[in-house]
């Protein structure tokens, strides 16, 4: 999916010179970023065939999901986050509230 959206950016470009730059420089940073991540799978998929490491694989999945997890944590947060800032104001009449857990009082 991002991959894609790289490909349009690529295709489409701004008529404004500083934007277009900063569009450039920011499609040529995460082609970068995925051409590495892919590199590397494939180095680990490699060496795990060749290796026939069951274990390792099942250590890369499990690595791999805890990123997914991640990932889809962020996505959550992000969603959240813009759907709190496009509520007006007026309208807003729960802010968000973190709690934080506080020690149990010491009695002696």
């Amino acid at each position: 999916m991002v991959v894609e959206e790289i490909s349009k950016r690529k295709r489409s470009r701004s008529f404004s010179i500083g934007s277009c730059k900063k569009d450039d420089l920011q499609t040529k940073y995460w082609s970068l970023l995925f051409e590495n991540l892919r590199r590397s799978v494939d180095e680990i998929y490699s060496v795990c065939e060749s290796g026939e490491c069951v274990v390792e694989c099942k250590e890369i999945m499990a690595l791999l999901e805890t990123y997914t997890n991640d990932f889809k944590s962020l996505i959550k947060h992000l969603q959240s986050k813009k759907d709190f800032d496009s509520c007006h104001i007026l309208k807003r009449h729960n802010r968000p509230a973190w709690d934080f857990k506080k020690p149990a009082p010491v009695t002696l």
